[in-house]
């Protein structure tokens, strides 16, 4: 109800001040239904077309930069991720060498422990 005597009293206005030609009052008319919808739009806070497509190109920035840092993160963990594993690559390597060389040294023990009790075998024959 307050909304339409609002628009009464302004017509009622322009009626007074003389106002009276069609052209001058549908003119008046639209620039307050005009201003009723920017307040309205502005109540609803409804954007703009422009301020929609500058919402959009900030955030679709926004989202490439995002996307730029990702693609660095992501090829620095693959660097690292490639640089581990050959880094395990060749600690497995010296690993298994060493084991080898762990391998031949226990065999090498063990044919001179038997030396050894063969050498003590043969002394003990002797002494006997």
């Amino acid at each position: 109800m307050t909304k339409s005597k609002f628009v009464i009293d302004k017509l009622a206005n322009l009626l007074e001040q003389g106002l009276i030609s069609y052209r001058d009052l549908s003119s008046e008319i639209l620039n307050i239904l005009r201003s009723k919808r920017d307040e309205i739009v502005f109540k609803m806070k409804l954007t703009s077309k422009e301020e929609h497509e500058i919402l959009i190109k900030t955030e679709k920035n926004e989202l490439d930069k995002k996307k730029i840092e990702i693609e660095k993160k992501n090829h620095e963990l693959l660097r690292e991720h490639k640089y581990l594993r050959e880094k395990i690559k060749k600690l497995k390597l010296e690993v298994n060498q060493k084991s080898e060389i762990e391998d031949k040294f226990n065999q090498e023990i063990e044919e001179l422990s038997q030396e050894t009790e063969s050498l003590v075998s043969e002394i003990d024959k002797w002494q006997m």
